[in-house]
């Protein structure tokens, strides 16, 4: 998979461009509030519909101007795809593959990103809201329906909590329905933490970087999920009618993140953190890669901060021997030394090729 070329119109700062890229390594460099990230942005949104800095798409959209306009071309297993998206102040979305409308199940197939971006550390120490939602988020990159299941378990959990404010509540109609998509998104997260925990022993053979990495999600190892859910539903029913909300399930749960069986939020440095989660990305890839046969399209947003000079190489000399196209934000686009590179320089939200 990747992007053969991208026009943008009126996107953030960048007014208007037609940019081709080099199949394997496409470098983006320029000094602060130029509009480095703002083309790594547009790549994202051609993957999710949405912005990975702000909840708000309008705010996408160049200021003085109405709407913004991303054109696409890209190859996906070997397929070539013509997207088009269209935005407006009013938050008016269209979206064209191949000068048609697509269908819901191929919404999210056309482009497949990976991103890493600096402020995303903050994920694996902070609220266990990030945590859920950075592998809910990778869940769904591997298969699209998972935010079916998703959706479905938040409707039902509110009207669940709902009925728990009411006073007639002695019969409690949505618990078992509750449990039902409980026991599939935890299966499912399940799943996917073996799966990347699996991917992290095989980068243990680091002779120079001896850190091993884990995912813990422990409450229902080795265990009955759905007696766990029954039980607990049971012990905590008189709590949750008094506080009026679910008080137990995939929507509160918690993920630990430990490197050297130490967890990260307690004992890491600052880049450790960050080696970790472009590692985590990498499992990611290497995940995707199982299932589809293709690597997705990896975007890095200043990559090289917080690494020292070892680091850096360990983990560019992996991604560059196992990946597909990769977009990178840089000051120093020297320290790739591959052939297959292009380097584009952004000024003012224009972009120009270095040759």
């Amino acid at each position: 998979m990747y992007i053969k070329n991208i026009k943008l119109k009126d996107f953030r700062n960048i007014s208007n461009c037609n940019i081709h890229f080099e199949k394997k390594i496409n470098l983006i460099i320029g000094d602060n509030a130029q509009g480095k990230t703002n083309l790594l942005e547009s790549i994202y949104f051609s993957n999710f519909y949405k912005s990975f800095r702000t909840k708000n798409n309008k705010n996408l959209i160049k200021i003085d101007k109405e709407n913004f306009f991303i054109e696409v071309n890209c190859i996906n297993n070997l397929s070539n795809n013509n997207l088009k998206i269209y935005l407006d102040k009013k938050n008016n979305k269209k979206i064209l593959l191949n000068n048609k409308k697509p269908e819901a199940i191929n919404l999210f197939k056309t482009i497949n990103t990976i991103i890493y971006y600096p402020s995303e550390i903050n994920l694996l120490s902070l609220y266990p809201l990030f945590r859920r939602n950075l592998i809910d988020r990778s869940i769904f990159f591997i298969d699209n329906q998972y935010i079916n299941e998703i959706k479905k378990y938040n409707k039902i959990l509110k009207q669940r909590n709902f009925f728990l404010k009411k006073e007639d509540n002695k019969y409690d109609p949505w618990k078992d329905q509750l449990i039902e998509y409980s026991v599939k998104i935890i299966k499912r997260r399940i799943e996917y933490i073996n799966r990347i925990n699996g991917k992290f022993k095989s980068l243990y053979n680091d002779k120079e970087i001896k850190e091993d990495y884990r995912i813990e999600y422990e409450k229902y190892k080795n265990k009955n999920i759905r007696n766990i859910l029954n039980s607990e539903f049971k012990n905590i029913y008189k709590k949750e009618l008094k506080y009026g909300y679910t008080l137990f399930g995939p929507h509160i749960e918690d993920f630990e993140f430990f490197i050297n069986e130490k967890n990260i939020k307690l004992y890491s440095s600052e880049g450790q953190k960050k080696f970790f989660l472009l590692n985590y990305k990498y499992a990611q890839l290497l995940d995707y890669y199982d299932f589809y046969s293709y690597y997705p399209i990896l975007l890095y947003d200043d990559l090289g901060s917080e690494l020292d000079e070892k680091r850096k190489k360990i983990y560019f000399d992996r991604i560059l021997e196992n990946s597909g196209q990769i977009f990178l934000t840089t000051t120093n686009y020297r320290e790739i030394s591959s052939k297959d590179k292009k380097v584009l320089n952004i000024f003012d939200g224009n972009l120009t090729e270095i040759k």
